[in-house]
């Protein structure tokens, strides 16, 4: 029984040591909010991060799309017998190299 008295005035003593007064209590919640603050903008920052990489990839992938295509045609070309094997790779080249991207980020074959 002595042994739980001592116990208690232990725990009790020690309460009263990490007991906050109201300026602590609201320095403590401003700390929590700024922490949580910080955490989400650094998530937020991660993920925009992320959705800008994803979407330049898909960008990548349909412009090589187009190149893939303007060869193609250049390709199909030389097949049918209309223009020779040389100067269907010498068209083909030309269109690859002479396409550019416009103001508004458009790939464009000129």
């Amino acid at each position: 029984m002595l042994a739980d008295a001592r116990a208690i005035t232990r725990t009790s003593t020690l309460m009263r040591h990490l007991r906050f007064g109201i300026g602590q209590k609201i320095y403590a919640i401003i700390a929590l909010g700024l922490l949580g603050f910080f955490c989400i903008s650094a998530f937020q920052m991660r993920e925009f991060g992320l959705g800008l990489k994803n979407q330049k990839q898909e960008e990548l992938k349909h412009l090589t799309a187009i190149a893939v295509g303007m060869v193609q045609e250049e390709y199909e070309a030389a097949q049918k017998g209309t223009v020779t094997v040389e100067d269907a790779q010498e068209r083909a080249i030309a269109r690859v190299a002479g396409a550019r991207y416009d103001a508004r980020w458009v790939f464009l074959d000129q």
